[in-house]
C-alpha cells in the first residue's frame, strides 16, 4: 500500500470565492418594510389615544376631549350589579356544592371559580388569593 494521499499537484491555485451580489432593489424593499411596519402599528397607538377619550356614553368614535378618568384604579375594577349578581349567583351555586347539595361538573366548576376571583380582584380583596 502506498502513503500518497495527493494525486495533484500542490501548486495549483485555490479557488477564488465569487462576491455575491446584493439583489437590486434592497432600498426599495427596505422602504416597504418599515411602511408595513408602521401600518400595523397605527391602530395600536390610536387604541392608546382613544384611551384617554373622554366620552359620555358608552361607544368611543370619535374624540370628546383628554381626560384620564378611565384610569382611575377604582375605574379599572368597577363592578356593576350585574356583576354583582353573577358574583352572588357562583357563590350560592358553589356554597351548594361544598356542602353536598348539588353537584357541579368540572368546567362549570371551573367557571363560577373564575368568576369569584375576579370578583376578588376587582374589590382589592388580595388575601389567600390561591
Amino acid at each position: 500500500m502506498s502513503q500518497s494521499t495527493l494525486e495533484r499537484p500542490a501548486t495549483e491555485p485555490a479557488p477564488v470565492a465569487k462576491p455575491r451580489r446584493r439583489l437590486k432593489g434592497g432600498t426599495a424593499l427596505y422602504i416597504y418594510t418599515w411602511l408595513v411596519i408602521i401600518w400595523l402599528i397605527i391602530p395600536i397607538f390610536v387604541m392608546i389615544a382613544f384611551s384617554f377619550n373622554d366620552t359620555p356614553g358608552r361607544y368611543n368614535q370619535h374624540w370628546d376631549g383628554f381626560t384620564l378618568k378611565w384610569w382611575h384604579p377604582a375605574k379599572l375594577f368597577e363592578i356593576t350589579d350585574q356583576g354583582r349578581e353573577t358574583a352572588q349567583k357562583a357563590t350560592e351555586a358553589l356554597n351548594e356544592f361544598a356542602f353536598g347539595m348539588r353537584p357541579l361538573p368540572d368546567a362549570e366548576l371551573e367557571h363560577l371559580s373564575r368568576i369569584l376571583r375576579d370578583v376578588r380582584i376587582a374589590e382589592g380583596d388580595f388575601e389567600d388569593m390561591r
